[in-house]
């Protein structure tokens, strides 16, 4: 599997023009480019690149001039929803997340939150909770279940996370809370169906205009 320069850019919480001079300097290099000249990147390519540079020494030293912080001592809470029509769902996530947190001891929360599709790579609360955990802003993160960060990809994810040193947090809380009372198992499926397919259609439009990228 193949990853695009933008996707990549959200894995690592760096822009493209940062990986663009990455591949300049030899730094981080895709796997290949496409016809049109666009950057393709493995997922081996990311998880190596991730690893050397969990051990270079400038994270090291930047590491060194941080206080120590103590587990759990702050918490991301992540929750998201894919309709407006949910915002109730999502407030409930939070609030129930929150009390999770509390209980495991922790008194200082970060709140990331999306209204869109797990498909949506462009979610800003996803980006920025990856930022954050980069910068090393918080210990554990606190979701309802996995799905939340994303449809796919999502061991990719986990696996940088734990590179970190994050706790991920997940539990299916349906039996607790109702926040999933609108999205049914079946109707997630034919939403996130639908989300490819207008995805690839606009991109098939695109590349028979001769504007594709």
């Amino acid at each position: 599997m193949l990853l695009s320069i933008s996707q990549v850019g959200i894995v690592l919480g760096v822009c493209t023009k940062t990986l663009r001079r990455w591949h300049r300097k030899d730094i981080f290099i895709p796997n290949c480019r496409t016809v049109g000249g666009h950057r393709r990147y493995s997922i081996e390519n990311i998880e190596s690149f991730i690893e050397i540079e969990s051990k270079n020494n400038r994270i090291r030293k930047r590491l060194q001039t941080t206080p120590p912080v103590q587990k759990f001592q702050t918490a991301a809470i992540y929750g998201r929803v894919s309709a407006s029509k949910q915002k109730n769902d999502i407030k409930r996530q939070i609030e129930y997340l929150v009390r999770q947190s509390q209980d495991a001891g922790i008194r200082t929360h970060i709140i990331y939150k999306d209204i869109a599709s797990r498909l949506n790579d462009k979610r800003s609360g996803l980006k920025r909770l990856i930022r954050d955990a980069f910068a090393q802003k918080f210990t554990t993160i606190f979701i309802t279940h996995k799905d939340r960060l994303a449809r796919f990809g999502t061991s990719l994810i986990y696996q940088i996370l734990r590179l970190l040193n994050i706790e991920i947090l997940d539990d299916d809380l349906k039996s607790k809370t109702q926040q999933d009372s609108n999205e049914a198992p079946m109707n997630t499926l034919v939403n996130d169906v639908l989300a490819i397919l207008t995805s690839y259609s606009g991109k098939l439009y695109r590349l028979r205009r001769g504007t594709f990228t």
